[in-house]
C-alpha cells in the first residue's frame, strides 16, 4: 500500500483495493474491530471519490454487511446489505448476478430474526435471478435451493426442506460428478432432515457421503469432518445404538478440541451429547465430568450469563444431586 501511495498519493482509488484487502485479512484473523476501522475508511474514501452510488461503495457496505453477519451484528449487517442492493439495483437492473448474492445475504439475515416468510420471499429472489442468468443446472441456482432448503427446515417444513436439497444435489451431480465437496454440505443437511422424520437408513447415508467427501478433501481433522460425526452420532443415538453413537460424538469432540481448542461452543456441543449418552446410561460421575467440561467451553466461547450456559449449568446441578442421592443410597445399603 505505501508504494501506491507514494507513486498515486492517498486519495487515488487503487490505494484502497490493498487496503482493502488488510481488513479482509484482519477479519480473517478474528481481528474485527481492526477490520471495521479499515473497511469503513475504505467505504468513506470510496464515497467521498465515487459518490454514493457506484459499485466500489456497494461492495464496501457488502463487504462490512458480511463483518457484522459474522460478528452477530445482524441488524447492522441487514442495513449494510440494504444499502448495497440498492445501488447495486439502480445500476444494474433486477437481474444481476451481485443483486442474486444480496438477495441470498437478506434471506441469511431474516433467518436468524426467525421471520421466514421474508427469508423465503428473499431465496426465492435470488433462485429466479440465477436462473434467468445461468440456466436451471447451475451451481448458483444449486446454492439458491440449498438456501431454500434450510429456511424451509428452520421453519419446520420437512417434506420441502427435503424437497430442495435434493433438487441443489441433483445439479451439483450433474455439473461435478458425484465426489465434489460442494455436495457435501447439502447430502450433510439432507441426512439432518431425514433424521428429523426418523428416516433412518437415508439420513445415515447421505450423512455417511458427506462425511466421506469431507475427509478425503480435508483430511480427518477440519471442523467439516466434526461435525459430520456429531451428526452422525446424533442418528444412532436417535436409534438407540449409544455404543455407536458415543464412537463418533468422541471423534468429533478430538477433532474439535484440537481444531477450536477447548474454548469453543463447537467443544461444549460434543461434551454436552457425550455427557447426555452417559447420563442415559446412568454412569452419573462421568456425566458429571463432561457437563462440567461443558460449563468451561461454552462459558469461555459465550460467557457465564448466556442462556445456552445457563442450561448447561441447569443441566449439572441435576447430575450433581442425582449423584449425591446414589452415594446417600449406598450408604444405606452399607449400613442396613
Amino acid at each position: 500500500q505505501e508504494i501506491y501511495v507514494n507513486i498515486l498519493g492517498a486519495n487515488h482509488p487503487l490505494v484502497w483495493f490493498p487496503q482493502n484487502y488488510l481488513g479482509v485479512l484482519c477479519e480473517e484473523r478474528g481481528e474485527f474491530g481492526k477490520a471495521e476501522t479499515i473497511l469503513k475508511e475504505v467505504l468513506n474514501n470510496r464515497v467521498n471519490y465515487f459518490g454514493d452510488e457506484h459499485r466500489d461503495v456497494a461492495t464496501s457496505y457488502r463487504k462490512l454487511g458480511e463483518l457484522f453477519a459474522k460478528t452477530d451484528r445482524h441488524q447492522d449487517a441487514l442495513q449494510y446489505y440494504g444499502k448495497a442492493l440498492k445501488i447495486f439495483r439502480k445500476l444494474y437492473g433486477d437481474f444481476h448476478s451481485s443483486i442474486s448474492c444480496l438477495h441470498n445475504d437478506i434471506g441469511n439475515m431474516y433467518q436468524v430474526f426467525c421471520d421466514y416468510v421474508l427469508a423465503l420471499k428473499h431465496h426465492q429472489k435470488a433462485l429466479d435471478i440465477s436462473i434467468k442468468l445461468f440456466g436451471v443446472d447451475h451451481p448458483n441456482v444449486a446454492a439458491a435451493y440449498l438456501n431454500l432448503g434450510i429456511t424451509y427446515g428452520m421453519s419446520d417444513d420437512i417434506d420441502s426442506e427435503i424437497k430442495y436439497y435434493k433438487k441443489s444435489i441433483k445439479i451439483l451431480q450433474k455439473v461435478y460428478g458425484d465426489d465434489h465437496l460442494e455436495l457435501a454440505t447439502p447430502l450433510h443437511n439432507l441426512g439432518l432432515a431425514y433424521g428429523n422424520v426418523d428416516c433412518f437408513k437415508p439420513a445415515l447415508t447421505n450423512l455417511t457421503k458427506a462425511l466421506e467427501i469431507r475427509s478425503r478433501v480435508y483430511g480427518n481433522n477440519h471442523y467439516s469432518v466434526g461435525d459430520s460425526h456429531e451428526a452422525i452420532g446424533s442418528i444412532y443415538e436417535r436409534r438407540g445404538k449409544n455404543s455407536e453413537a458415543m464412537k463418533y460424538y468422541m471423534n468429533a469432540f478430538r477433532i474439535r478440541a484440537k481444531f477450536y481448542g477447548y474454548s469453543s461452543s463447537e467443544v461444549a456441543s460434543s461434551c454436552e451429547a457425550i455427557g447426555s449418552l452417559f447420563y442415559a446410561e446412568r454412569n452419573l460421575p462421568v456425566t458429571k465430568s463432561f457437563f462440567l467440561k461443558t460449563i468451561l467451553s461454552r462459558g469461555r466461547a459465550l460467557g457465564r450469563n448466556n442462556p445456552e450456559t445457563q442450561i448447561d449449568i441447569g443441566n449439572l446441578v441435576i447430575a450433581e444431586q442425582e449423584l449425591a442421592k446414589s452415594h446417600d443410597f449406598d450408604l444405606f445399603d452399607r449400613f442396613k
